[in-house]
């Protein structure tokens, strides 16, 4: 392509039809056509109200890859009607969606942008007002496809601070005034970094090049990166083969890190920039830009890899949640510079729950993994595996889980946490582990894929502490009998604990709460039998004391403490049955509701019935009743006296 050499707008149209050509390359043909047609399709018939239609981001960029969505800017004009422009902007987005164009628009009001109000960009939000850091970006990756020219390609570089006065004279209906950036305000800072932490939970690299350049623009001096690309496209020099917005974010990074010396960020940088741009799906434009880059930047040509092994990609997973704790770190230096306006941000805490709930570790802990990450180790094949670890004298025995290619992803001594990680991170079904009891696999794989299949929870929820939800006993038919405890709290967290021995599982009883906790095994009788022996060898000095009361295949378990229940209430029996190996709650009722309730169901048991009535402790003793699976109610009956509970 060739560029002409003077006349700045000349070069901006020239560089965005280049932006074009690019973008072209990594659309198939259906995707083409609906790219193509669309911004016909949204100036008619709303022509007057529509006075330009952009792309900004990474489209056309080097960092634009095949999962990357299309960010679409429709400017509106004065009066237009806003809420048939989005529905219109709706049916379209739509339309793109089904010729395969992942599209996400945005209605913007040109006045309101320029005075600042975060209501000018509607269709996101972006949490707290950044609209100069939003006009820095679209004006150096804007993209014009119909209407308007930005006003902002005319005024001279030099000439930034005085955009306000030189604008009246230049403008015409051929060019849209969306106001200067000669800075960017520091408090925009604030919410955009809360903003990308927010979204670098889930996709991080992205974000993360986002993350730095934010700390580069609040750290060093320095113009905004759109008035540099300005720069760069006013002068004749400049090769504009060569200028990419993305790359030249990246070059003001790398400039910013090698100022302070900061290694491992910097190769995180590299492996953020470089990622798409080697991936599969990449243009061949791309992959010999990634290999220029490498070579000016004289970085080993196998750092990082072109084609990680995943074994890489956990360490980049581990590195990536250390950068964004170090965001949040940098985030409340400057809220503490701000106390007044920040003291009691609700944004600011939701994310702060957030961080902790996808990257903090505790002991126990099941680690989630990143979209990308999942997306990534879903398409391999994984192994499950016994392996021991000689600790001094002795070996103890670990359960690991591989590649194919024999790259180790995690080790734990559990079991359960392992088969928790796979289920958690949408990787179960593609594992295999030949060597482990079959009906133990496969309790566990569907207990814990259960368990884990919640949706997120609502901020409401992540404002609060986390609280249990949901607790799984998994009772192992070992000669000393083990407990694998899996729990799931309110935030989505999933932690496992393993208890071995009699001496190690008294503890746990006074934390386990009926109402939210199942019992599995995959041994028809250990359940009943292992938690009738923890509740037996679990006594306390106190007056009250544990009672077990055995006949044939009823037990009723009275328990103390009261487990949550109301101690001021009249005395309640839980119910439980087992089925295929499995200890469920049944209900939870005061004993003569539950007595009617099951009828004949629980004849055999009416004599420990009413003896545990007539002796029962103090009010506050919860009693635990459990079923065999044969006396299971039906299924599609509500008990008589039940309901009413």
């Amino acid at each position: 392509m060739t560029f002409p050499a003077s006349q700045p707008e000349q070069r901006f149209r020239a560089l965005n039809d280049q932006r074009i050509e690019r973008l072209r390359t990594v659309l198939d043909a259906r995707a083409c056509h609906a790219f193509d047609a669309l911004p016909d399709r949204l100036l008619q018939p709303a022509g007057e109200d529509v006075l330009g239609v952009y792309l900004m981001g990474s489209a056309g960029t080097f960092g634009q890859g095949l999962d990357s969505d299309l960010d679409l800017w429709v400017v509106c004009g004065h009066g237009a009607d806003h809420t048939r422009l989005d529905q219109r902007l709706q049916r379209e987005t739509d339309w793109c969606r089904d010729h395969g164009l992942a599209l996400r628009a945005f209605l913007v009001n040109p006045v309101e942008l320029r005075a600042g109000n975060r209501s000018a960009l509607a269709g996101d939000d972006c949490g707290s007002t950044q609209d100069r850091l939003l006009l820095d970006e679209f004006y150096r990756t804007a993209v014009l496809l119909r209407g308007a020219a930005p006003l902002w390609w005319l005024i001279a570089p030099d000439d930034e601070r005085r955009y306000d006065e030189l604008a009246p004279a230049l403008s015409s209906p051929g060019y849209l005034d969306l106001g200067g950036i000669p800075g960017i305000p520091e408090d925009e800072f604030l919410g955009a970094t809360l903003w990308h932490l927010h979204k670098a939970i889930e996709a991080p690299h992205k974000s993360l090049l986002k993350l730095l350049l934010l700390e580069a623009y609040a750290l060093d001096e320095g113009a905004p990166l759109a008035l540099q690309f300005k720069r760069l496209v006013h002068d004749p020099a400049t090769d504009l083969t060569r200028l990419d917005p993305y790359l030249l974010m990246y070059e003001r990074i790398e400039q910013h890190l090698l100022r302070r010396r900061d290694q491992a960020r910097l190769h995180l940088a590299r492996v953020c920039v470089l990622r798409k741009a080697e991936s599969p799906g990449a243009s061949p434009w791309q992959r010999e830009e990634a290999a220029r880059l490498r070579v000016r930047g004289g970085w080993d040509p196998d750092d990082p890899p072109t084609a990680p092994g995943i074994d890489v990609l956990l360490r980049e997973h581990a590195e990536i949640a250390r950068q964004l704790d170090a965001g949040h770190t940098l985030l409340r230096q400057w809220t503490d510079a701000m106390p007044a306006r920040f003291a009691a941000d609700r944004d600011l805490q939701l994310l702060e729950a957030e961080l902790a709930a996808n990257t903090m570790d505790w002991p126990g802990k099941v680690p989630r993994l990143n979209s990308s990450l999942r997306r990534t180790l879903a398409e391999s094949h994984l192994r499950l595996a016994s392996e021991a670890t000689v600790e001094g004298d002795a070996a103890q025995p670990d359960w690991v889980m591989r590649t194919d290619g024999g790259a180790e992803l995690i080790r734990h001594r559990s079991l359960a946490h392992l088969v928790a990680w796979c289920c958690l991170n949408g990787l179960w079904p593609s594992t295999t582990a030949g060597e482990i009891d079959a009906p133990t696999l496969a309790l566990l794989g569907d207990r814990l894929g259960d368990l884990v299949r919640v949706g997120r929870p609502d901020a409401d929820t992540l404002l609060q502490p986390p609280a249990p939800v949901r607790d799984l006993l998994f009772l192992h038919d070992d000669h000393d009998w083990s407990i694998d405890r899996v729990s799931l709290n309110s935030w989505g967290e999933v932690s496992t604990r393993s208890l071995h021995g009699r001496e190690e599982l008294g503890p746990l009883l006074p934390e386990l709460d009926p109402l939210r906790l199942e019992i599995h095994s995959s041994h028809a009788q250990a359940s009943a039998v292992a938690l009738r022996e923890l509740l037996g060898q679990h006594q306390r000095p106190s007056a009250t004391q544990h009672r077990v009361i055995v006949e044939s295949e009823h037990t009723l378990l009275c328990l103390d403490p009261p487990l949550g229940l109301d101690a001021q209430g009249p005395p309640r029996m839980q119910a439980f049955q087992t089925l295929d190996g499995r200890l469920a709650h049944l209900r939870a009722a005061p004993m003569p509701t539950l007595l009617r309730g099951h009828g004949p169901l629980l004849a055999p048991a009416r004599a420990l019935l009413a003896a545990a009535h007539a002796s029962r402790s103090p009010a506050g003793r919860a009693q635990v009743l459990l079923l065999p699976a044969d006396a299971r109610p039906s299924a599609n009956r509500t008990p008589a006296g039940m309901a009413e509970d």
